[in-house]
């Protein structure tokens, strides 16, 4: 099976290159095949492929690795990979560490599922690779990471346990929370996009856990779709601290990189150098994120690193309401000013994002494709709701004090939808005549949301008022039915006499 690192490597040969995508599903073959076999590396690279069946010119590898090549410097390539000559081996234990199954592989090393026997956990274990281990500046960016995880206690952000060294395998490794769930980025790869009301309710734990994060004095800086782990109850984790700085502290890391992060997601500012990022380069990197979630496509984007950064710089991107027509202008105002190219033009503080997007009301309580019985068993998920839901009900209390227009949605049965607008005197009018029922859909905005007419507190003593005359109203009919009955009698009888006397005559 491909991995979304495997995917990634195909489109980008495809859109950036011009790879012939048939060619491109022959080249994945074959890398499916080398790893089934066991007279072949199994750890055969797609780009590798590639070249040997000369679909990439070695300069074009070489940039498609650079670009794949995220966390990295965005000024270095990675440090090559030895070729497996067969006697590495990944070993089945490390420690009280027992090593269960690979869940994932990036340029610092590979990630695996493991059992902790000493505290009787599952955990994840990232294993720095062996030719990386002599680099001091990623030893310390690894090191970096453990020892920010292992502060910092949020229920959006991955928990770190610490690093060890194995001195029988001679491994350095990284002990974390094991998520058992998905990137937001294997989402889109299957997906293409997530739905609005999943998009907002992923940003909104990412903005939580950030926001703790900076209340510490920690920035993030690579912030993308590929460090966000969705849990199946529906809560997303934050990961990756490797790239983090402590605004309190200076970092020797830092000192040596101009620039680092994700060019699809970083600032301008924090790639011409990494010591101007702030916590408004996060604000930025998640209106990125989150921007590619909404409509299936980065704001930036560009043949190389160059043409991306040209494009930042000018601010050039298409709007998100733009992209796709099911996003409302006001989210995709908020979008364009997370992602505005002055930082303070940008939210200043991310409790500022937050109260911006819960304003939408546009957030799910639940993920959609989150597993039902986990979801209302996740005290985490339960509380997120909770919190949505609160923030609910706070705003219909405003909104019921408006005095400006209402907007009420009607749907047919031939999926059909009107919406008529109102104002507050008009709305009660209709109340009143009973052309509007508690169950009726009603908004202060024509983009919604819409909710019950009986959710406004404004609206109840109309409400109920009207029920009250509903429930007299039998009493009307009966008394006019019995008068029309009686006045149709008399009329016959009258007919029948005028016919009998002019019979008579």
């Amino acid at each position: 099976m491909l991995t979304a690192y495997d995917r990634r490597i195909a489109r980008l040969a495809v859109s950036r290159f011009g790879v012939d995508p048939v060619q491109v599903r022959h080249a994945c073959v074959e890398l499916l095949q080398r790893r089934r076999s066991s007279s072949k590396s199994s750890h055969s690279d797609l780009v590798e492929i590639l070249l040997e069946r000369h679909l990439l010119q070695p300069n074009q590898a070489h940039a498609l690795r650079e670009e794949l090549d995220k966390t990295q410097v965005a000024s270095s390539p990675a440090p090559p990979k030895p070729a497996d000559n067969g006697t590495t081996r990944t070993p089945d234990r490390l420690g009280r560490f027992l090593l269960l199954r690979k869940v994932g592989e990036g340029a610092m090393g590979e990630v695996y599922y493991a059992y902790d026997e000493q505290h009787q956990r599952d955990v994840a274990i990232k294993i720095l690779a062996k030719h990386l281990q002599e680099n001091s500046a990623l030893v310390e960016r690894f090191i970096r990471e453990a020892e920010i995880a292992s502060r910092l206690s949020h229920p959006n952000l991955v928990r770190g346990y610490g690093t060890e060294y194995d001195e029988h395998h001679k491994v350095r490794y990284l002990v974390m929370e094991y998520v058992d769930g998905f990137s937001a980025q294997q989402y889109l790869d299957e997906h293409g996009r997530f739905s609005i009301e999943d998009a907002l309710h992923v940003a909104l734990d990412v903005a939580r856990a950030l926001e703790y994060a900076h209340a510490h004095n920690i920035i993030h800086r690579d912030i993308k779709p590929e460090n966000i782990l969705i849990t199946r109850s529906g809560v997303a984790k934050l990961t990756d601290l490797g790239l983090s700085k402590q605004t309190d502290q200076s970092s020797t890391l830092t000192g040596m990189r101009q620039g680092f992060g994700t060019p699809y997601y970083m600032p301008f500012e924090q790639a011409m150098n990494a010591r101007d990022a702030d916590a408004r380069s996060d604000i930025f990197a998640l209106g990125a994120t989150l921007y590619h979630m909404l409509t299936g496509r980065v704001p930036f984007d560009g043949k190389n690193q160059v043409e991306i950064l040209e494009k930042k710089e000018q601010g050039l991107y298409p709007p998100a309401h733009l992209v796709n027509p099911d996003i409302p202008e006001d989210l995709s105002r908020i979008l364009d000013r997370m992602l505005a190219h002055r930082p303070e033009d940008r939210f200043q503080t991310m409790s500022e994002v937050i109260v911006a997007l819960e304003r939408t009301k546009l957030a799910g309580q639940y993920l959609s494709f989150a597993d039902p019985v986990l979801a209302h068993r996740d005290p985490v998920a339960q509380l997120r709701a909770q919190s949505l839901e609160a923030a609910t009900v706070l705003d219909l209390q405003e909104n019921s004090d408006s005095k400006g227009l209402w907007y009420v949605r009607d749907s047919y049965n031939s999926g059909k939808v009107r919406v008529r607008r109102f104002t507050t005197d008009q709305l009660l009018q209709a109340i009143a005549r009973g052309q509007l029922s508690p169950d009726s859909q009603v908004a202060t905005s024509p983009q919604g949301p819409f909710h019950k007419l009986q959710q406004y507190p404004r609206f109840q003593p109309a409400l109920q008022e009207a029920a009250l005359k509903k429930s007299q109203l039998p009493q009307m009919p009966l008394r006019r039915s019995l008068w029309w009955w009686g006045l149709l009698g008399l009329a016959a009888v009258t007919l029948f006499a005028l016919l009998l006397f002019l019979s008579l005559r």
